[in-house]
């Protein structure tokens, strides 16, 4: 895959500590892996330490493998998410962020302009927030509802299909 080709791979589960741990060893067995942040932009997976609260979190709607979504309404989970994402792309271990559930599917069948619901605004300010010398990289080109998420890659340094490789 291309991910295995170029040495590239993200992690986010555990605690920040363990994850910065865990790309800390990559680096020192092999310096030219690229690791980066897991930051899932729709449901919580579950990392511990990272101060989330009950009221980022929908009440009675679930995603992928039954996991909490995110209240995207809410200012200060977005705040809280940007301010997390952020804070681990500029650990030095770090070669970037990789955005996962990206789409809004609020705006299935074109019900609304995609670049400017909540989610995709806080998808970009850490997309535009991180430093330069790191990577942007997400599932962008997913083409789930109408209309897909390509508008992302005019700011993004990459994306991926999920379950393809090359």
């Amino acid at each position: 895959s291309i991910a295995k080709n170029n040495f590239l791979s993200w992690y986010g589960l555990n605690t920040p500590e363990h994850v910065i741990e865990t790309w800390e060893r990559i680096k020192s067995k092999d310096p030219r892996h690229k690791t980066m942040y897991y930051w899932n932009a729709e449901s919580y997976w579950g990392t511990s330490g990272i101060g989330i609260e009950q009221s980022y979190l929908s009440v009675g709607t679930v995603g992928t493998g039954g996991r909490k979504l995110y209240n995207h309404s809410n200012p200060d989970m977005r705040a809280w998410w940007l301010a997390h994402g952020l804070e681990m792309s500029q650990q030095a271990s770090s070669d970037g962020v990789f955005t996962d559930n990206t789409i809004s599917r609020e705006c299935d069948n074109q019900a609304c302009n995609l670049e400017t619901t909540d989610k995709s605004i806080m998808i970009r300010s850490l997309a535009e927030g991180a430093p330069d010398d790191v990577l942007d990289i997400g599932n962008y080109l997913r083409q789930m509802i109408d209309g897909g998420n390509r508008f992302r890659m005019a700011y993004a340094d990459g994306s991926y299909f999920e379950g393809t490789h090359f």
